[in-house]
């Protein structure tokens, strides 16, 4: 466990005896090889202003929530635990978790990643603060996998504001979840039907960008498990199967066309594409059986004709078609 104690971290804040500035806001489930590095890369953060860390623990199988209780019990004024009674999934325990958050930026970091920086928060903070009309901002990282370590190409150089179409082109792979900090307005003004869709990381970069565009920083501040046991990605490809691809995309297709009707179609066009190409290209597709995904395509072969043939050229749907095999 960290060296550092309670009364070391609250010291060197200026107001001891305030609302904190930031949430750290984590979710985790089954994440007992991974939490406790979390969890000390929240407390090695070097502030002059309050924060505290709340964690919404999904009611694991594991160790996880006596590792939290652990915590809980040496940095009792810091740390928030939220021990769910029953398994309410990932986007649920989030919406639960965020209601407990008093800050008014959210800082996001799920218990399976961390970061690597000290000074994490103390930069973005003030910079969003120097950033006012920004609502969102986000940075590098790098992403571990089977403990190799590495960084992601980076697809923008120096500080700069992505606009709103930026964010959407860029897909979900653009902001790592642990990277992202928001106004605490964006997370208490989200729809209602957010608690319905398969992945929110995505529509919160989307939503926290729109009006004004989302705040990049170079740096690399945090690191992203990739495949891990219990995460998204090693659920998608460990539980995949036909009824379930088809009831994801469906998902993602009724989710993008509730947030192109709340963004007043500004960006029909880039929703539009985000919907064809995950019919074709998605993951929980790709890791489908030879016949399940011929299956698929037959009954999604209306949709998926019209979306290649008349939207793109032939071509492109061929190329992409090919791509999925």
């Amino acid at each position: 466990m960290i060296a550092i104690s309670e009364n070391e971290i609250i010291n060197n804040w200026k107001y001891k005896h305030v609302i904190p500035c930031v949430s750290v806001l984590c979710i985790t489930y089954n994440h007992e090889r991974y939490i406790a590095q979390a969890i000390e890369s929240f407390l090695m953060q070097k502030t002059d202003f309050p924060f505290e860390i709340v964690i919404g623990e999904d009611c694991s199988t594991d160790s996880t929530l006596s590792i939290l209780r652990a915590y809980k019990k040496r940095y009792p004024n810091i740390i928030q635990l939220i021990a769910n009674k029953k398994n309410m999934g990932g986007i649920l325990n989030f919406v639960n978790t965020y209601k407990e958050c008093r800050g008014d930026y959210f800082a996001m970091c799920e218990g399976d990643d961390y970061w690597i920086d000290s000074m994490k928060l103390q930069t973005q903070y003030y910079l969003m603060q120097a950033f006012s009309h920004i609502n969102l901002s986000f940075h590098h990282y790098k992403v571990e996998e089977n403990t190799i370590i590495k960084e992601v190409e980076k697809k923008f150089k120096d500080k700069q504001i992505l606009s709103t179409k930026e964010m959407i082109d860029g897909g979900g792979e653009m902001c790592c979840s642990a990277s992202l900090m928001l106004k605490k307005e964006v997370i208490l003004n989200l729809p209602s039907w957010f608690q319905s869709v398969s992945f929110g990381d995505y529509f919160m970069q989307i939503l926290g960008s729109y009006p004004n565009g989302g705040l990049y920083m170079d740096s690399i501040m945090s690191v992203y498990r990739s495949n891990v046991s219990g995460g998204w990605s090693s659920r998608q490809a460990n539980e995949v199967n036909l009824d379930k691809s088809l009831a994801y995309v469906n998902n993602v297709e009724m989710s993008l066309l509730k947030l192109d009707f709340l963004l007043e179609n500004k960006f029909h066009k880039e929703l539009q594409f985000k919907i064809d190409t995950c019919y074709l290209k998605d993951d929980c597709i790709k890791n489908l059986s030879f016949y399940d995904k011929i299956k698929f395509y037959i009954k999604c072969r209306k949709k998926i004709f019209i979306i290649r043939i008349w939207r793109y050229k032939i071509k492109n749907f061929i190329s992409l078609f090919l791509s999925v095999f």
